[in-house]
Order: structure tokens, then C-alpha cells, then sequence
């Protein structure tokens, strides 16, 4: 799917996560109109900003120890975008971050970018699906203290549009060994989306899986498209932040997708 030069696959052996026994339940959705309306296409070398593609965010989030800022994505050419997290007294926050989110929701589909990560601990390099009210989520998530490693996770909450469901099924992260450094170079991360089964890939290689109801349901309502990177103001999550190496940044190459859009 990607129009630009994507990352050469590591040789390492890969191994998928072995299956329990649980196989989760494998449903049919009512609403087959979702799945079978026309995908859109996308692949954007963010080169510049797309303004009726993305928002650059400029809130927060109460996880977060740093303020979104517009100024901290900066578009480079064969680059990409640099995503970058600066100490800062924002009065609200002592330090800024960076963060793209798609103007549109999508359901259903591939979704993917090239990523090298930003090394320090405490800081988060996201790619992800998520929604509000309801709140659903799909995550790929690099923390700074473990960038040898991938976290996973979906969250999901019952409803329709609108619903205010923003807590409730919380799928336990999982983490997977990547064989490699994502700090050090540039590799292909992917989440494979459909209305049973969710597939997380790295260099087109299946790395984790999971099915409807292992352990929660399958997130069923359109979803932005979101970049980020921000330190955590969990220690379990990211480990202690270490200002001290701040700047930082994280680089997103590419992002591309086909998808439903809503």
C-alpha cells in the first residue's frame, strides 16, 4: 500500500503469539452495509501538512505530562514528520508534545506507518485507532524504556454514537519482543481491522491477534486515525521520565490506510 520506499524486513525469525485454547466468538455483524461500502485509499509521505487530512492537536489528556503543540510536528522532506517533545512551562503542563489525528473515521481496514521511535524513557511513540462517547480504541504503542518490545491494546465500550460508555472493557496489554531496536531504524507497523478478528503486523510480518471477545469485543464504530508522541505519567507504563535527555523526537514517514470512511 505504500507509495514511498518502505523499510527492508528484518531475517530474524518471527514468532506469532502461541493461542490459548479460547477462540474467542466469532460473530456475524448486523450491519452488513460497514464492511461492504467502497474503501478509501491513502498513503501520505507527510512531506507537508494535508490541513483536509489531519489536525494537529493542541490539548492534553490526564496521562499526559506534556500540552499538544501544533509547532512540535515539523514536515520534512524524505523524512517525514518529526514529532518532538521539548521541557517547556505551558502553565497548564512543563512540557509539549506532538500528536496528528485523521479529520475523518474510518471502520474496518488496514492501517499502517513507518515508525523509529524516540529512545528516552518515559516517552510514548503511538499509533492508533480511538474514538469517544463511546470510547473504543486499537493501540500500537513503543515506550521509550523497552523500544525491543511492542505494546497492544483494544478498549472497548458498548453503544451506539453518542452513547456516554467512556470506561468498561479494558483488554490487557500485551507486549511482543520485536527481534530489534525500534529507536535505531525505521520499520513498517500495521493494524489489520475487521468486525471479528483485529492483526497487529511489523514489517508485514503477523506478530499478535485477536478475536471477538478474547478478552473484549471487537471495537465496531468508526474510529480516528491518530500519531503521537508524549511522556507518560505512568512509570509503569514508559518508566521514569528522563528530562534530561529532552528533546526528543519520533519519526513518522509514512502513513497509509484503506479503509471505510465515515
Amino acid at each position: 500500500m505504500l507509495s514511498c520506499e518502505t523499510p527492508k524486513r528484518d531475517k530474524s525469525p518471527w514468532v506469532v503469539e502461541p493461542r490459548q485454547w479460547w477462540q474467542g466468538i466469532h460473530t456475524v455483524p448486523i450491519e452488513r452495509s460497514l464492511i461492504t461500502a467502497d474503501p478509501v485509499r491513502i498513503s501520505d509521505c507527510l512531506t507537508s501538512l494535508d490541513t483536509g487530512r489531519w489536525l494537529l492537536r493542541d490539548d492534553t489528556f490526564t496521562d499526559n505530562l506534556a500540552l499538544f503543540r501544533p509547532s512540535n510536528v515539523e514536515f520534512r522532506p524524505g523524512i517525514g514528520a518529526a514529532l518532538s517533545i521539548r521541557r517547556e512551562s505551558l502553565g497548564v503542563r512543563e512540557y509539549s508534545a506532538a500528536s496528528l489525528t485523521s479529520r475523518d473515521k474510518y471502520l474496518f481496514g488496514r492501517f499502517e506507518a513507518i515508525i523509529k521511535a524516540s529512545n528516552v524513557p518515559g516517552v510514548v511513540t503511538g499509533f492508533f485507532l480511538h474514538r469517544d462517547s463511546p470510547r473504543q480504541e486499537i493501540d500500537i504503542e513503543i515506550v521509550g524504556k523497552r523500544t525491543d518490545r511492542l505494546l497492544v491494546n483494544v478498549f472497548y465500550n458498548p453503544g451506539g454514537e453518542g452513547a456516554k460508555f467512556d470506561y468498561g472493557y479494558r483488554g490487557a496489554a500485551s507486549y511482543i519482543d520485536l527481534g530489534f531496536d525500534a529507536s535505531e531504524s525505521e520499520h513498517l507497523f500495521a493494524i489489520e481491522w475487521g468486525p471479528c478478528e483485529i492483526r497487529w503486523l511489523v514489517d508485514n510480518r503477523l506478530i499478535h491477534r485477536r478475536v471477538d471477545w478474547d478478552p473484549t469485543p471487537i471495537p465496531n464504530l468508526p474510529m480516528a486515525l491518530h500519531v503521537n508522541a508524549w511522556p507518560s505519567r505512568s512509570k509503569e507504563l514508559a518508566g521514569r521520565l528522563a528530562s534530561r535527555r529532552l528533546p526528543t523526537t519520533s519519526f513518522i514517514k509514512v502513513v497509509a490506510l484503506e479503509a471505510s470512511r465515515h
